[in-house]
């Protein structure tokens, strides 16, 4: 027994004003990234059984938004691609459809691929290849280092050349980043 519904919704904005509809372990993942911008929703499924329980699966398409990364102050900004959300957290990367989220964390490229769950999750941000040099002039402007500065003199001593790549996973337990790795 129970209703199925299917829909969608295209460029959606001020979401804040509906987070009232939401479960409160939404609203609280919601809390932790704080999403701005612009996405669609596609409502795949949303099912009401019996016992009163919904269970869902909407894809969420971003196109440039920004989101936080919590308590690390990190920002996700022009994220894009797909995100699954269900009745157990949100879903990045494979695991929601063929293509990868991708964003920009300090002016660098990533992709984004992970679970965030309501008690716990983790998030996987693959450092696309870019020049050395590019990554840590955009660390000194979030830093607001101005003229010189014992860590800008650093980086000119070293004249930084090449590319980097790598991985940073972020553990989070209920709603606060407790493990970095990378």
């Amino acid at each position: 027994g129970g209703a199925h519904l299917r829909a969608g919704a295209d460029d959606v904005r001020g979401v804040e004003r509906w987070l009232g509809l939401l479960s409160n372990e939404t609203r609280e993942l919601w809390e932790i990234f704080r999403p701005t911008g612009s996405f669609n929703v596609d409502i795949e499924d949303f099912h009401i059984a019996g016992d009163g329980k919904p269970s869902f699966r909407a894809i969420v398409r971003h196109y440039d938004t920004t989101a936080r990364l919590g308590a690390l102050g990190l920002e996700l900004r022009h994220l894009s691609g797909p995100m699954a959300v269900t009745e157990s957290g949100v879903h990045f990367g494979k695991l929601t459809a063929s293509e990868p989220a991708t964003a920009e964390v300090l002016g660098v490229g990533i992709e984004v691929e992970g679970e965030l769950g309501f008690r716990e999750g983790e998030l996987r941000l693959r450092l696309l290849p870019a020049p050395l040099e590019a990554i840590l002039s955009s660390l000194l402007a979030t830093r607001s280092e101005k003229g010189e500065s014992p860590l800008r003199s650093l980086i000119s001593l070293l004249r930084a050349r090449g590319t980097i790549e790598g991985h940073l996973t972020l553990g989070f337990q209920r709603g606060q980043c407790d493990r970095v790795l990378g």
